[in-house]
């Protein structure tokens, strides 16, 4: 939903959409290489098609780790 209400403002704003990157699409275990589709599968390219435009790429979700010294 807010895909499409970006998509359709910045249509009336005469702004070109260049494409769709999906951002959080899934995690990526380190150890194993292992993908996990955290929120479901991904909507980018269903969107992308919608929006009659592509989907330039699927970032994924990361888990920043902290030193405790």
């Amino acid at each position: 939903m807010i895909v499409m209400k970006a998509i359709k403002m910045a249509s009336k704003m005469k702004i070109r959409v260049l494409g769709i990157i999906e951002n959080m699409s899934y995690f990526l275990v380190p150890e194993t290489g292992q993908i996990i589709e955290i929120f479901g599968r991904s909507k980018g390219k269903e969107m992308a098609e919608k929006a009659e435009t592509s989907l330039l790429g699927e970032l994924p979700s990361t888990i920043r780790q902290r030193m405790i010294l």
